[in-house]
């Protein structure tokens, strides 16, 4: 993918998602439920993902974080996973009972997952090597 693609996709999914932590997730007995009134896990989980994915957008992705080969490009990537498969948990296996879903829970999963395909390297599949080396090491 290229880097103005990842960063229009980023961005997006970033601001969405943002959006989606506003609105309700679920009606239980005519009341609306937020996600942090849902599930204590999902607000910092999706917070940390949409901070990573406007980051991603804002900078092009190429911060290190605590070390040169980290980059945010690799948090957004990692955390995207995490939050669509813990989503996708959450909406298939977890939900209440008596909950009618809402389309912002819907939302959050497809920003999720439009976040960590995007940010995603798919250069391995394609013959790179899975660990490159730093210009530094050299």
């Amino acid at each position: 993918m290229n880097t103005k693609l990842r960063r229009l996709v980023c961005g997006t999914s970033g601001t969405l998602l943002v959006i989606a932590l506003f609105m309700p997730w679920t009606e239980v007995h005519d009341a609306d439920r937020t996600a942090w009134g849902l599930w204590r896990l999902t607000l910092p989980l999706c917070a940390a993902l949409a901070v990573c994915a406007l980051t991603t957008a804002i900078t092009g992705g190429r911060i290190g974080l605590n070390r040169p080969d980290v980059s945010i490009i690799g948090a957004t990537d990692g955390l995207g996973v995490i939050t669509t498969v813990t989503l996708a948990w959450l909406l298939c296996y977890d939900f209440p009972a008596q909950a009618s879903r809402q389309p912002a829970l819907v939302l959050a999963l497809a920003s999720a997952a439009a976040a960590a395909f995007a940010a995603a390297d798919y250069g391995p599949l394609r013959g790179a090597a899975w660990f490159p080396r730093l210009a530094d090491d050299e």
